[in-house]
């Protein structure tokens, strides 16, 4: 009788080792890693709870307002109890240098459920030379709470000259070049 409450015991705490095992993920990701001038940069933040239960995912990005312009912002609703109850959508608002990437509350918490992506969509504009850091907001009531996450990866873009203006540019330089040579 010992020996099978040794191994009941045993089992049990495996089992709670690998349900606490289990963490919530996050990425972010652009579809490119260098624009033009004047494209579309697409960024996609995916999440997935891996059981984990919360009341209310936000999630809040910084970005360069001198070099990017946001476009446009979705999320998909998430669901809880398995998928019969729909979270309640917020308004994924801009500030100067951010914006809203989620913003859903269930108002109960959630029966953990795995393998429940949630996905919000961002498009900016490619405004200026240089390079952009796309990063979480960690501070603050609107910073990054994505069920036990409260940091996830950012991304650094690079915006360069669209090619019709460098070579242009290259043109009017060696002609520059050229005509001097003739003096």
């Amino acid at each position: 009788m010992r020996t099978l409450t040794l191994i009941a015991a045993g089992l049990a705490a495996s089992a709670l080792l690998a349900f606490t095992a289990q963490a919530a993920t996050l990425t972010m990701v652009t579809d490119k890693s260098t624009y033009s001038v004047g494209e579309t940069i697409t960024i996609t933040v995916t999440g997935n709870s891996e059981g984990e239960a919360t009341t209310s995912v936000i999630g809040r990005i910084t970005f360069d307002p001198t070099r990017t312009t946001v476009l446009t912002q979705t999320q998909t609703q998430y669901l809880s109890f398995g998928g019969f109850v729909m979270w309640s959508l917020g308004a994924l608002n801009q500030q100067p240098t951010n914006f809203k990437s989620f913003d859903q509350i269930g108002g109960l918490s959630p029966i953990p459920v795995s393998n429940d992506p949630l996905t919000a969509v961002a498009t900016l504009s490619a405004d200026a030379l240089g390079v952009v850091n796309f990063n979480w907001v960690t501070t603050g009531t609107d910073a990054l709470n994505f069920f036990s996450v409260s940091s996830g990866p950012g991304q650094t873009i690079t915006i360069i000259p669209e090619p019709t203006t460098a070579a242009l540019l290259g043109m009017g330089l060696l002609g520059l070049a050229v005509a001097g040579r003739r003096r």
